[in-house]
């Protein structure tokens, strides 16, 4: 969904501001990595915002990497994802598991 686009324009902007700026490194960040690293996340935690999980300095190619990884998990249905306003943080929430 477009929405979901301008979200994440959103989202990327206000994250620039912890992005490192500086050397360009080659840095292999997967989806599949990201996947992994969200679900840890909501093993300890139930809920949360996509800009909670991201370090002082992030990298543009995590920040993409991890909003495609919860798209996929969401579509996988093992998490919900939940906006109240638009460009608003995007709260992230596991499904319980039975």
């Amino acid at each position: 969904r477009l929405d979901i686009w301008h979200t994440f324009n959103h989202v990327l902007r206000r994250l620039s501001e912890r992005i490192h700026h500086g050397e360009i490194h080659a840095e292999q960040v997967t989806v599949s990595d990201q996947m992994e690293h969200v679900l840890l996340v909501l093993q300890q935690r139930k809920k949360f915002k996509f800009t909670e999980i991201f370090d002082d300095t992030v990298s543009v190619t995590t920040v993409v990497a991890t909003f495609l990884a919860i798209l996929e998990l969401a579509r996988l249905q093992k998490l919900s994802l939940r906006q109240d306003a638009t460009f608003s943080d995007i709260e992230i929430t596991g499904f319980e598991i039975s």
